[in-house]
């Protein structure tokens, strides 16, 4: 655990303010010489790596024309042709092996932890994928932001574009075949629609999106969840996100831009080179990717110019990643491509690193098969997840021999929980959930005092709007009742609440010709109720490119003003005072500087890892320093 945490606690409650240096330097807020706050060395703890396994060739005659139709897939893509599907339509027996078990699945149980600010890991507990996820870019649009971002993942998955483990999430594409279309989500996941004898197709229980093939060919994608749809061509590309809003245009050579069509705002990928790919934003911003001769992400350099360098085993797996401020992380695999083992690295010998480690064993013979995975911390304490084929996790138990049941509904929600309160021949507490059918969550009825006297309980009710799903009433334990309302494309338009302290508050959005400046559908006005007898109003109102431009609170606070940059970043704040606060940014869209007439000019500067090292202001510095896992 990172030094800081100590620091941090000490600063809230120690004396915050000293007159500056002679010299008129700041110094810190706890005099010249300040005390140093600092954690506990780190515990390697007893337990060791594990040696990897080579992988498994694939010489099944199935599996084999799979590979072969996604190394077809990147080519056309690299050729600027239009993805096809044709290699898994050709033999339908290939369906029975296209990988599944890696990226995001929604019942899964993962262990995760960042490496970076912008650079996380997970580990599957019921298939041992290892996913790496790294966020490049991510700008402000209006209603959502342009996202560049990229996933790795162990287990077998689409090819990448930029290198063949490594999937841009934009590159999501959907597979089509005489008895089903395949998609191929923004994490690498394979997500299964079976044709219907109409055309329709049929949602795979656990997941809350819907799929239709369309007239003119292509295919829309509908997120249950958010509302949110993207189109894809009758190739399978993807083409747009919500009707334009996003759109994607394939570039020669196996790239791609992004363009928030409202703000104008961009992302354009490309290759440069065999070995260099790069990334570059509407403001110039470039982030590049390097590639070494066996076509493996080596090395990627962000916009602030940090570089994190991969490593990778024969089987051509990520082995070793070393950040910009080198902090080493390690990994291992069995022979069907599940970590084994993970080890943070603390210090280096002549044998390589050393350092706490985690380590994971399998007794299922497959990814996909049911067994029981064995966690092991570095002090070699087990926890053991048993789990089904479908990778629902249905018990856990801890080195001390506690356990935690779950229970799954038909959809993979999850229907009982069991706690591991219990003891002997007693069971645990159980929580109870009901889900409908597009997996919202209905009602949540707590431990009681007996199995006839169930505890509090909380009723949910859900609606669909413009293909989106959204809370009609919410009633909790005590009784109390919040209930929403919406216009036709899904915006809340009301929500009002009973009981103490309850209320009522409004909307009104742009139509069409907006009328705040602005988009379609921006917010215009909230109208909160006080009383029988009271309303308040507050208006918005935005510029040209969506951005909020001033909001107009009832008398006393008055009206606030915003300004931004070309990337959507506020960059000052003026109240109705006329107290304005102003921010600059770094590359990585950090805050640098905070300035007002008020107080003194604030500055925060970060290590190549995005940790945050330093912190000056009127009072002094603060410092912070951490250890090699961050």
């Amino acid at each position: 655990m990172a030094a800081v945490t100590a620091a941090a606690l000490a600063a809230a409650v120690l004396p915050a303010a000293t007159a500056a240096a002679a010299d008129g330097k700041p110094v810190s807020a706890w005099g010249k010489d300040s005390p140093r706050f600092e954690m506990p060395a780190v515990k390697v703890g007893a337990n060791r790596p594990v040696k990897s396994e080579p992988s498994k060739n694939p010489t099944d005659e199935v599996y084999v024309p799979w590979l072969r139709e996604q190394r077809a897939h990147a080519k056309n893509v690299a050729s600027g042709k239009a993805a096809k599907s044709a290699g898994v339509a050709a033999n339908a027996s290939v369906l029975n092996v296209v990988p599944e078990g890696q990226g995001n699945v929604p019942w899964h149980r993962y262990t995760s932890f960042a490496i970076t600010d912008a650079l996380t890991a997970k580990i599957d507990y019921s298939t041992g994928n290892l996913m790496l996820t790294a966020t490049d870019f991510d700008i402000a649009g209006v209603g959502q932001n342009l996202r560049l971002a990229r996933t790795y993942n162990s287990l077998d998955a689409p090819f990448g574009r930029v290198s063949q483990r490594w999937w841009q999430q934009y590159e999501r594409y959907l597979s089509v075949s005489s008895t089903e279309v395949i998609f191929y989500d923004a994490s690498g996941a394979t997500v299964r629609f079976k044709k219907n004898s109409d055309g329709s197709l049929t949602t795979p229980k656990g997941y809350s999106q819907d799929l239709k093939k369309n007239s003119d060919g292509t295919y829309t994608l509908t997120k249950w969840k958010s509302g949110s749809k993207e189109t894809y061509n009758s190739s399978g590309t993807l083409t747009d996100r919500n009707h334009g809003t996003i759109t994607v245009t394939q570039n020669t050579g196996g790239g791609f831009k992004l363009t928030e069509s409202r703000s104008g705002r961009f992302i354009d990928l490309n290759k440069v080179s065999a070995t260099l790919w790069q990334a570059k934003d509407n403001t110039g911003r470039t982030a590049t990717y390097g590639v070494d001769a066996s076509g493996n992400l080596a090395s990627t350099t962000d916009t602030e110019g940090k570089t994190i360098a991969f490593g990778y085993d024969t089987s051509g797996r990520v082995d070793k990643i070393t950040t910009a401020e080198g902090r080493v992380t390690v990994f291992t695999y069995d022979d069907v491509n599940r970590v084994t083992s993970m080890l943070r690295a603390t210090g280096f010998n002549a044998s390589g690193s050393t350092g706490p480690t985690w380590t994971y064993a399998y007794s299922a013979e497959s990814a996909t098969a049911a067994g029981t995975t064995t966690a092991k911390d570095p002090e070699l304490h087990s926890t053991k997840y048993e789990h089904d084929a479908d990778g629902q996790v249905t018990d856990v138990t801890d080195a001390l021999g506690h356990k935690r049941s779950s229970k799954f509904d038909a959809n993979h929600n999850i229907d009982t929980a069991t706690d591991a309160m219990g003891s002997g021949t007693t069971p645990g507490n159980v929580t109870d959930y009901g889900f409908d059918s597009r997996n919202n969550l209905q009602s949540v009825t707590r431990p009681g005092q007996s199995a006839t006297q169930p505890g509090p309980k909380t009723v949910n009710s859900w609606q669909t709007i413009a293909g989106g799903d959204v809370p009609k009433d919410s009633t909790n334990a005590d009784g109390e009742k919040t209930s929403f309302t919406y216009d036709t494309v899904g915006n809340t338009t009301s929500v009002a609440q009973t009981g103490t302290g309850g209320g009522s508050v409004s909307y009104d959005y742009n139509p069409a010709t907006p009328t705040c400046g602005g988009f379609e559908g921006q917010r215009c006005a909230e109208k909160t109720k006080m009383t029988s007898t009271k309303t308040v109003q507050t208006d918005f109102h935005y510029d040209a490119r969506g951005n909020l431009e001033w909001a107009k609170a009832p008398s006393p606070l008055g009206k606030t003003t915003y300004t931004y940059d070309e990337l959507g970043r506020t960059t000052s704040v003026t109240d109705a005072r006329g107290i304005k606060v102003a921010y600059t940014y770094d590359n990585l869209d950090r805050i640098r500087t905070v300035t007002s007439p008020n107080t003194a000019k604030v500055e925060y500067r970060y290590d190549g890892d995005g940790n945050l090292v330093q912190r000056t202001d009127g009072t002094g510095i603060v410092s912070y320093e951490f250890d090699p896992l961050q």
